[in-house]
This record gives structure tokens, sequence and C-alpha cells, in this order.
């Protein structure tokens, strides 16, 4: 085999991380959601507060995900997680030994935080997983299991090989299993751009290729050597369209725009005006809105456009 063959696989799983983080960072979208930032490759740089950054384990984290604050402790969860993908192997269950890497990386990380914070604080507000396209084990995820569960171990060996990759062993070692989560068997890489795609246009007001593209260039860039000081994406760093797109709002949430009529023109700019957020506004007719939204350039000093639909789930803001 070219030895150019053999490097294509591994690009193969770069683009696996850039597309799979691509679609975690739509989160960041959701008004249901409290993500407030995704890295890439890293760390938020504001995760250690004013005290000092722990580094343990950083090198097997791919992507964090940092849920109400990216300052851990005022976080509600940190989510540290691991890619792999592989095209030569896909159908090929990971083995303890495969393994060995994440689980050592993740347990640095543990024990270093375990310095800083409670056992049972961290277990309300860590989670490890490992994330790939091919399957695991069985034997190892039972054993993970077993020893998370407390209940009678059904693969001995596994446990030494446990105990000795985590370097802890007991009830350190059984909290430590039950922040491990395991992704297996997820969509390649050419099927993750598919999906990529799909998600992105439930957020767009009508077709649009670059979407896709910009998100999946914004993941990119972060995971490379400018990234490096910040590799944390937050909803307002997320640019989609010509327009940007701010979050998508559950229609409970939005202001209904009355339809036209003698006086609407005031009524819905009120309504707008009066709300400190951004969310609104939702109609069974876009008659009109495209006046509303140019309106708001005065009160507002920018300028907003509404996804509408006959019958919507959900509207959309966006801002130039």
């Amino acid at each position: 085999m070219a030895k150019t063959n053999l490097v294509r696989p591994s690009r193969d799983g770069d683009q696996f991380h850039y597309l799979w983080a691509a679609r975690r960072c739509l989160k960041l979208l959701s008004a249901t959601s409290d993500l407030v930032a995704v890295t890439i490759e890293g760390i938020s740089p504001e995760e250690a507060g004013s005290g000092a950054t722990i580094t343990a384990g950083e090198d097997v984290i791919d992507i964090a995900e940092y849920f109400g604050s990216e300052d851990f402790a005022d976080s509600r969860l940190v989510r540290y997680m691991q890619l792999k993908h592989s095209t030569l192997h896909a159908h090929e269950p990971w083995t303890a030994s495969g393994l060995e890497n994440s689980i050592k990386g993740f347990a640095e990380r543990y024990r270093e935080l375990l310095k800083t914070f409670p056992q049972d604080v961290l277990a309300r507000k860590l989670e490890f997983w490992f994330v790939t396209n091919r399957p695991i084990g069985k034997v190892f995820t039972e054993t993970v299991e077993d020893i998370a569960e407390g209940g009678t171990v059904r693969h001995i060996k596994e446990i030494e090989k446990l105990e000795r990759f985590a370097g802890i062993s007991g009830d350190a070692l059984a909290a430590f299993c039950r922040l491990i989560h395991f992704e297996a068997r997820q969509d390649d890489y050419w099927n993750q751009r598919n999906i990529l795609f799909q998600d992105v246009s439930g957020y767009l007001p009508d077709s649009d290729v670059y979407g896709p593209l910009k998100l999946k260039e914004l993941v990119t860039r972060k995971a490379l050597s400018e990234g490096e000081r910040n590799p944390s994406i937050t909803k307002m760093r997320l640019d989609l369209h010509p327009l940007r797109l701010f979050w998508k709002w559950p229609i409970s949430q939005c202001i209904r725009l009355s339809p036209p009529a003698q006086g609407w023109v005031g009524t819905n700019r009120k309504r707008v005006s009066e709300q400190r957020a951004l969310p609104f506004a939702h109609s069974d007719s876009s008659c009109g809105f495209g006046f509303i939204c140019q309106s708001l350039r005065s009160s507002r000093r920018t300028s907003f456009r509404v996804h509408t639909s006959p019958r919507p789930q959900s509207a959309a803001v966006y801002r130039n």
C-alpha cells in the first residue's frame, strides 16, 4: 500500500472529529439548553476561574462541553470527550488495550480535580465520553458497568486492567467508572457530513450550502494553532448565514405578533422592544414581517429577519 493511502484514513478521522463537533455546536442555539461553550482540542481558558489551570489529561480531550458556565466551579455540567474514528477497522471492537490511553488520561484529570472538588460534587457535574464509529468490546463495557454499579464483576481480569489504567481502586474506581460514557457505533465521517447539512437546515430560513461549511470551518480553525489560546466556541461565535443566527426558540417562548390590521405595526414594535432578550416572533402569515424587521433597525440599531412557516413549530432570530 502506498504511503499516501496510509495517511488518508488518518485524515478521515480528522474530518469525523470536526463534523461531529460541529453538530454538537448546534446545541448552543437551543433555547432549552444551558450549554454555553464547546471547546475544540482542549479545555476552556475560563475553566479554572481565578485558580490554577489543571492540565492533567488534557491531551485526551478532543471536545469539551460546558453547561451553565465555563468556570468549572459554577458550571452545572462539564463533559470531556475523546473521539476515535477508524476507516480500516470500523467493525472491529475496541479492546481494553486500545482504550488504555483514554482511560489513563481521563483518570489523571479526575484525580487532579479531586484535589479541588469533593467526590460528590464531581459525581453531579462531570462526565467522560469516549466517542467512536467502532463498537466497543462487551467484556470491557460490562466490567465498567459492574464496577460502577457495585455489583458482582463478571470479568475479574478486566478489573486489574482498569485499576492499572486509572491508578485507583475500590470506591474511588467505582466513582470514576460512573462518570464514563461510551458512545460507540457513531456514523462515519461521510454520514456525519450529510447529517450536519440536515441539522443546520433546521436553523436557517432557506437552503444554504455554505452554513454547514462555515460552521465546520470554525471548528477546524479552533483545532489549529490559532485556536490554542481560546479554543471555545460560544453562541455568539456561530456564523451560519449572511445573517447571523442567534438561537432557535420553541414556539411557546416566542412573542406572537398581531396579523396585519389597524395599528398592527405599532403594537408589534412595542411587543418586541419591551423584550430585553432577542426571542420573537411567530404568526400564521409572513405578511408584513419584513417591514417589522426593518422598523426594528432604529430601536435596536440593527436589523432582524424572522423565519416563519404556515404551521410553525419554532421561530428563529437572525441579525445582520
